[in-house]
């Protein structure tokens, strides 16, 4: 059990994003502290279980996400039970809205069973918006189904 909440508190550490309301259309993932270019911005790991957290343990973590974690996990009785992905487990990718001039991309070099990792191509501060380019995966043919891209 104290290996499962070491990973949780390393993955919480490891949190730079979250879903929020997009300025360009509807919601999308906002950096919620500054994200230095190099970085992989949405870590995923693979489910466990839920953890139970102390206030103690939340102070270890950055102010950003310890206010997240509060605001989307239930506590009961000053415990809080977070999903073993922490908020990188929320299906965050899913909300990656697209811009030709992304600031992250697929790091197709790090390939590892599997999963391909994100990467960050340009710094992103606290409360802007993280963009890719769908093209890089899906081309035309996406761009044909929704003109929107274009």
């Amino acid at each position: 059990m104290i290996i499962n909440k070491y990973k949780l508190l390393q993955n919480l550490e490891e949190t730079y994003c979250i879903v929020g309301r997009s300025k360009i259309q509807g919601v999308g993932v906002i950096a919620i502290r500054d994200v230095p270019k190099g970085t992989n911005p949405l870590p995923i790991t693979t489910p466990e279980k839920l953890i139970n957290l102390t206030e103690k343990d939340l102070k270890t973590l950055p102010k950003e996400v310890v206010s997240r974690v509060k605001e989307l996990f239930i506590r009961n009785n000053e415990i809080y039970s977070v999903s073993s992905l922490g908020l990188n487990g929320l299906g965050i990718i899913g909300y990656m809205n697209h811009s030709k001039d992304p600031n992250t991309a697929l790091n197709i070099h790090a390939y590892t069973s599997g999963y391909i990792p994100w990467v960050t191509i340009k710094d992103i501060k606290k409360g802007e918006e993280l963009f890719w380019d769908y093209t890089t995966c899906y081309g035309d043919n996406l761009l044909n189904q929704f003109k929107f891209l274009k």
